[in-house]
């Protein structure tokens, strides 16, 4: 919950309208996201499951960090026309 809320801020300070879905990856392997930003720990376990592009951050309520990563997926997506440019 923590990640989704820096996440909220990152976006709102860039001006970028996004769905953002807190969810566990041991409930539910069949994500819809063009994106999934998430903790380290799990990138292994994500890639395994999903081709959808993983995001890891360290520090769930470091904004830097938070907005390093968005940027570097929103060039991405950019790069995909298939994307819908979401979160």
């Amino acid at each position: 919950m923590i990640l989704k809320m820096t996440l909220q801020k990152v976006l709102k300070e860039m001006d970028v309208a996004a769905e953002i879905e807190n969810t566990d990856i041991s409930k539910d392997t069949h994500f819809t996201a063009d994106a999934i930003v998430t903790s380290y720990q799990f990138v292994e376990d994500l890639k395994a499951v999903t081709d959808i592009p993983v995001y890891p951050i360290r520090r769930y309520s470091d904004k830097s960090e938070v907005q390093r990563q968005v940027k570097k997926m929103l060039a991405d997506l950019k790069t995909d026309p298939n994307k819908k440019h979401g979160v």
